[in-house]
């Protein structure tokens, strides 16, 4: 897949406050629930898997539940980077059913924010929401 998550470091913790290294280079997740276009559908489609294998793994198998969990503390950065063989290029050198040229190849990384509120699940809330 073309998505990785990640969290920001935490630069200053403590009981009550907690600050995050700035991402500006990402824009939040809202940004693309918005764009309606089928470019905006495909990059989408691009960030449901990565978005929810990673909050089904984050619940279920690493027991933590992110208890502030909204558009807003979700953030996508967009890079690109170019083929490095010219056999690559070629082979990327075709359009997408959405528009967009496979040349320079698309990832994203989605990065969940304000982890400050957090809480574990107990064996039988675990079985609950598993049963569900």
């Amino acid at each position: 897949e073309r998505a990785k998550v990640s969290f920001p470091e935490p630069i200053f913790c403590e009981s009550k406050c907690l600050v995050e290294d700035f991402m500006g280079d990402s824009i939040p997740i809202s940004e693309y629930l918005l764009d309606e276009s089928a470019i905006g559908m495909s990059i989408r489609r691009e960030l449901a898997g990565p978005l929810l294998q990673a909050f089904l793994k984050i619940v279920f198998m690493d027991n933590f539940v992110h208890c502030d969990l909204h558009p807003g503390n979700i953030l996508v950065r967009k890079t690109e980077s170019s083929p490095s063989t010219l056999n690559s290029w070629w082979d990327n050198v075709v359009w997408s059913d959405d528009g967009r040229n496979n040349a320079d190849v698309e990832s994203y990384t989605i990065a969940f924010l304000d982890a400050g509120i957090v809480t574990t699940l107990n064996d039988n809330d675990q079985q609950n929401l598993k049963k569900k």
